[in-house]
């Protein structure tokens, strides 16, 4: 255990626990989780995947190749920032792991040693996809004291089942709050050129249109099948974005991703 009771309610400490280590370690996690996971994770929802015009409108044609471009250097982007949170997480589990460690050596127990269990090779698999209630690891960061009132003055057994799969959980907690942000700035993308259209009234152009009389008749140009065929293709152009952001490895060597966009 962390602390173990002694006889006159007072609690034997661990000595790491009691030099700068701990604290030092606590501050690293710390300036990890804000600067590089949730700074991060904020800075991709700033990231655009449509694009229209702000002054002259386009013809199909330029509003084609902009989306292409535009998304293609989103792709790019988005994949790099996924990679820095991923590096941040895994980061984070290696700093607890050798905290883990340097803590065994000094005080040996189940805890640790379940914690250190957890990151073994098969860790990523995903054995179970049954979703933990975390909630209680919210309950013991506000009442830490339950921790020494189990029986046994051990973990619970709950707790225990968290402990052993918390670095495979948080590798996908943020995986999943990376694909989150995306799908949210893909709709919000789609939202957005949906409403330019359906709009008629205080907006600008988008589309260069051009009409020619041909007695009895009126030719448009481009058509309303052109039109709905080039929205169809910026649409797939979009949704195609989350292509270009590689997979979590799962604390495996990160490896260069290779941004093949397609159309």
């Amino acid at each position: 255990m962390l602390c173990e009771p002694v006889v006159n309610g007072a609690t034997r400490v661990c000595p790491y626990f009691l030099n700068g280590n701990f604290y030092g370690e606590v501050g690293q996690v710390h300036d990890v989780y804000e600067n590089r996971i949730l700074h991060v994770l904020a800075s991709i929802q700033s990231i655009t995947l449509h694009i229209l015009p702000n002054e002259k409108p386009w013809t199909i044609e330029e509003f084609i190749e902009k989306t292409e471009e535009n998304c293609r250097n989103a792709a790019i982007e988005l994949n790099r920032k996924s990679l820095m949170v991923e590096e941040a997480v895994e980061e984070i589990l290696d700093l607890v792991k050798k905290a883990a460690e340097q803590f065994k050596a000094k005080e040996p127990n189940e805890e640790v040693e379940l914690m250190i269990e957890g990151d073994g090779p098969n860790d990523s698999s995903g054995e179970s996809n049954q979703q933990q209630d975390w909630s209680i690891v919210s309950e013991c960061f506000e009442h830490p004291q339950t921790l020494l009132h189990t029986a046994g003055g051990g973990l619970s057994r709950a707790m225990q089942d968290l402990v052993r799969n918390a670095v495979s959980e948080m590798r996908r907690y943020y995986s999943r709050k990376v694909a989150d942000v995306l799908i949210k700035i893909t709709r919000q993308a789609i939202d957005t050129i949906r409403k330019r259209f359906s709009t008629q009234e205080g907006t600008k152009p988008i589309l260069l249109i051009s009409a020619m009389l041909s007695v009895p008749n009126v030719i448009v140009s481009p058509s309303i099948e052109e039109v709905q065929e080039c929205l169809v293709t910026v649409g797939k152009e979009i949704t195609n974005v989350a292509r270009g952001v590689s997979q979590w490895t799962g604390g495996k060597q990160l490896s260069v991703c290779l941004i093949i966009h397609t159309s």
